[in-house]
């Protein structure tokens, strides 16, 4: 297949690239892809929520924590050569 075919198989716009790596079942459905942008509305929605109600904000400080712990444990890794344990 030469450059010119290759490139003309690709979808010109950004959503039809979207759609087009989306699975076959799901593409047909216009909720099934979620751009980063909407994933931000979503999270920024959860969090108001969580504010004005009596729920827990998720992500939290606790998940952000654990997640810091693993990110450290994977430089040391990184370091030593080794396996590392997380902080507890």
């Amino acid at each position: 297949m030469t450059q010119d075919a290759i490139a003309a198989s690709r979808p010109s716009t950004p959503a039809a690239r979207c759609r087009s790596s989306a699975p076959s079942s799901a593409s047909n459905s216009p909720a099934a892809v979620l751009s980063y942008f909407d994933v931000k509305v979503i999270e920024g929605r959860n969090l108001i929520e969580s504010i004005a109600g009596d729920g827990d904000c998720f992500p939290n400080f606790a998940f952000d924590l654990a997640n810091e712990r693993v990110i450290d444990a994977m430089e040391r890794s990184l370091e030593t050569r080794a396996w590392e344990r997380t902080a507890a």
